[in-house]
């Protein structure tokens, strides 16, 4: 037969053993002769279903597509989702699919009219929050070049995608996400190779085991200076590796050596100035030294000439007169609202 009718060997044998539910019309034609008889269909156009599977995931925010495709075919929540269902891949559903998820509306009081209305305006709100990417387009390449983010995490797509045109509009939350990202991508690359890097950690997370050497490098020039320590016996190699900036990282241990050694030196060196202090200890020093004075000025107020004192710090800059003269430029408090341009004064 499969001689005689020019069909695959394959095909016989499995549409004769019952392996196979559906033959094409071109195979139907050739093995008997004759046009099909007429059938309804019983797959539908898809657009309908996902903008119910849309709506679905917006009014129930702990649902996914995953979910829903399990509870369509059945499976373990290991078992591979067809995403190509969803996303427009697969152009036609099963019919029973559609009336599943109309069922699921309906069984929650909302009839077809109300449905296609509610969908209408979950697509217009879903169109104010689409931003063309050719909006984002220069932001993710500066931020790439600045920083070295991949526009593909930006994105949370595949950057090829946009940038063949298979996709065209980003969300408003990852483009105003980019947005604030190139702002601190501009600080950060203002500022020198160490910011930028403690950035791109911010944003795709701490290596495990590792620790940036830009975080630890000040205090291992400290022990260089005061503790006549060798680089290499901290970083097991030259230090100009990590300088040229080939390496950029490294252990925790190691960073843990350093700090340990640093904490040492300064907790013997106790005549040491505190601007010559690593950063880390020269804050630790400040804020002891700041609660110190505030607490001596605190305690001077509540002395019995501790008004004349407040006194003294109360009295203005200049007298009420001095405030009026074109020179210093000062704006009184009650206009300042006008001066501002601003709708209503402050209280």
């Amino acid at each position: 037969l499969s001689r005689q009718k020019g069909l695959p060997y394959d095909l016989i044998y499995n549409l004769v053993n019952k392996r196979i539910k559906s033959i094409t019309l071109r195979e139907y034609r050739f093995l008997f002769g004759k046009e099909p008889p007429r059938q309804d269909s019983k797959r539908v156009d898809g657009t309908y279903f996902r903008q119910m599977v849309d709506l679905w995931i917006f009014l129930n925010g702990n649902t996914t597509k995953a979910d829903l495709y399990r509870e369509f075919f059945g499976g373990s929540r290991n078992s591979k989702t067809d995403y190509r269902l969803f996303n427009g891949h697969i152009l036609t559903v099963d019919v029973r699919l559609e009336k599943m998820m109309a069922e699921k509306f309906l069984a929650n009081g909302l009839d077809e009219a109300s449905l296609k209305l509610w969908i209408h305006e979950l697509k217009s709100q879903g169109e104010e929050q689409k931003i063309p990417y050719e909006n984002i387009r220069p932001i993710l390449f500066f931020i790439s070049d600045t920083v070295g983010i991949h526009p593909s995490a930006l994105l949370d797509q595949l950057f090829n995608r946009y940038e063949t045109g298979e996709l065209k509009t980003v969300h408003r939350k990852i483009y105003d996400r980019a947005v604030s990202l190139k702002q601190a991508a501009k600080r950060a690359h203002s500022a020198g190779t160490s910011e930028t890097e403690k950035l791109k950690e911010c944003f795709y997370g701490k290596k495990e085991g590792y620790t940036l050497f830009s975080e630890i490098e000040e205090e291992l020039d400290f022990l260089k200076k005061y503790a006549w320590k060798s680089f290499r016996g901290y970083l097991g190699r030259s230090i100009g590796t990590y300088r040229r900036g080939k390496l950029k990282r490294i252990a925790d241990w190691r960073a843990r050596n350093i700090r340990s050694d640093c904490e040492d030196i300064v907790s013997q060196w106790l005549d040491l100035p505190i601007n010559f202090l690593p950063e880390r200890f020269r804050k630790k020093a400040l804020g002891m030294f700041l609660k110190v004075l505030s607490d001596h000025i605190t305690a001077w107020l509540f002395k019995r000439d501790g008004l004349v004192f407040e006194k003294t710090i109360l009295t203005p800059s200049y007298y009420r007169d001095e405030y009026v003269k074109q020179q210093y430029g000062f704006t009184r408090f009650d206009s300042a609202s006008n001066m501002l341009g601003m709708k209503k004064k402050g209280v």
